[in-house]
């Protein structure tokens, strides 16, 4: 089967763009929610230096997969571009499982937005 650009590719690159920007902005809100100004500093470190590491690790992980399922299936003699193809949807089907388990951690961990209490005007 062949892909053309604009139809198959290109709506898709526009999702992960656009979710890529949103939850960029979410993580560093989050990051820094309830954060005294005096540490606002070390805050936003640390998530930068968590998004550095988790996307190293993550295309370790994600391209390890790929590259094994493409190996795996060379070897068993299906030809090169189904084996590719084969290795990509593995490897893409693994970052869709660690973003879903990423989504499931931060449920369960990030906290309520802290709210300050509301002055009444009684």
């Amino acid at each position: 089967m062949d892909a053309a650009y604009w139809p198959h590719l290109f709506p898709g690159m526009v999702l992960v763009g656009a979710g890529v920007g949103l939850s960029l902005v979410a993580a560093q809100v989050a990051a820094f929610i309830g954060i005294p100004p005096s540490v606002s500093g070390l805050a936003g470190g640390m998530i930068e230096t968590a998004r550095e590491i988790g996307g190293a690790l993550g295309t370790a992980v994600v391209a390890s997969v790929a590259v094994a399922a493409t190996g795996e299936l060379l070897a068993d003699g299906t030809p090169a571009g189904p084996a590719l193809t084969e290795g990509f949807r593995r490897g893409s089907l693994v970052a869709a499982g660690l973003n879903l388990a990423g989504l499931l951690v931060a449920l369960a961990v990030l906290r309520r937005a802290e709210r300050a209490p509301t002055a009444s005007t009684d």
